[in-house]
């Protein structure tokens, strides 16, 4: 075979469905399931039309302090309501939005804030002590450009005061499918911060591709990780793509996790290999219900073919590997049920990716694959 040998035909872009924002399929889900429980966190819930109003209040907050299209807004804080409702009022009003790692170093997370050129930060309570060593060095944020979710201190505005007059009418931006959608700060291999910019296409087809996992307006997606993680957000913007149901965890918790998918009868899950191995061992995942669940997905790092085999054994539903890069485009799926004779690969070429394999384009590389996409991003 010819290292340049394509494996998967190329799609071309007439074959795209038609691009629907995010923020509007928002509104569409709140149009056409009101009282659904869009998102839940602990004891705090919001049904789509309470979800779809407060993201307007604010976008329209946003918009009344001169926020609009492509500028950007930083959130440094745990999973939260609050936290989703902020990133999407953000993209409602045509803003990139940057989720700031709570795992970074205080002198990262100010370089970041550098770097995107925030003119908004909202911060919870937990995270101050990342924020304060150079807050007086912040000089790109704009005046009001400080909010606060959960505590008081001169210089910062109340996250609920800041919307109260907000209305709640709806709100919608102009959004082009190559506009910014969010900058996610990834160290990768090199151990610095550099930011990914995804657009809005890229984001949009996220609701497009995982129908085919079963993702739907029936989907109870249970997101343990981060919101800051590419890993969290994939799953996230896809069911709420959807209309499907998000349950947020401010924080990875194996039992919490496992009462949690019994209890509300998820069906969807995204996590990474860590994660599978340490809910795998607990003694009593044998005694939970999981029957509920359609799919299991993992990725940001391949998961071992004894965990792939002892999930399939154990806990219902599909495994989907998702192997590929934060910064989109080319990525291989394996869906482990469907093919149990190939847990020790990543699967096939995705969506618009085209693979081949080359054993002499580096010394280092023996065998490797190679692949390219359209929706990557462009330099």
């Amino acid at each position: 075979m010819s290292p340049d040998t394509v494996l998967v035909p190329q799609p071309t872009l007439d074959e795209f469905p038609e691009f629907v924002s995010i923020p509007v399929r928002i509104a569409r889900n709140a149009a056409a399931w009101p009282d659904k429980r869009a998102v839940m966190c602990e004891d705090k819930s919001r049904t789509w039309r309470d979800f779809d109003r407060r993201i307007n209040r604010i976008a329209r907050t946003l918009a009344g302090m001169g926020i609009g299209r492509g500028d950007k807004v930083a959130i440094l804080a745990a999973n939260s309501i609050e936290y989703l409702e902020t990133f999407m009022g953000g993209l409602r009003v045509g803003a990139c939005v940057v989720p700031l790692s709570t795992m970074a170093a205080a002198d990262a997370l100010e370089k970041m804030l550098d770097d995107c050129d925030a003119k908004v930060l909202f911060l919870s309570e937990q995270y101050r002590s990342l924020v304060e060593p150079y807050e007086e060095r912040l000089g790109k944020l704009i005046a009001g450009g400080r909010v606060a979710y959960d505590f008081r201190r001169a210089g910062w505005r109340d996250f609920e005061e800041w919307l109260e007059r907000a209305s709640d009418a709806p709100f919608e931006a102009p959004i082009d499918r190559l506009d910014d959608f969010n900058i996610i700060y990834s160290s990768g291999t090199t151990g610095l911060p550099k930011g990914i910019l995804h657009s809005h296409m890229m984001r949009d087809m996220l609701a497009v591709r995982f129908a085919a996992f079963e993702y739907g307006p029936d989907t109870i997606s249970l997101a343990s990780t981060p919101l800051y993680s590419n890993t969290t957000l994939v799953a996230v913007l896809a069911t709420v793509g959807l209309g499907g149901t998000t349950i947020l965890m401010p924080r990875s918790d194996v039992v919490k996790f496992l009462e949690i998918a019994q209890r509300e009868r998820v069906t969807h899950a995204m996590l990474v290999p860590v994660q599978y191995q340490r809910i795998l061992a607990h003694p009593d995942f044998d005694t939970y219900d999981l029957s509920s669940f359609k799919a299991k997905l993992s990725t940001s790092a391949p998961l071992r073919a004894h965990i792939k085999a002892d999930c399939l054994k154990r806990w219902p539903g599909h495994l989907v590997e998702i192997y590929g890069l934060t910064e989109g485009g080319a990525s291989c799926t394996l869906v482990a049920d469907l093919n149990p004779d190939k847990l020790h690969t990543v699967g096939q070429p995705g969506l618009a990716a085209r693979s081949s394999f080359s054993t002499s384009r580096a010394r280092s590389c023996r065998g490797a694959r190679w692949a390219s996409s359209p929706a990557a991003p462009s330099s």
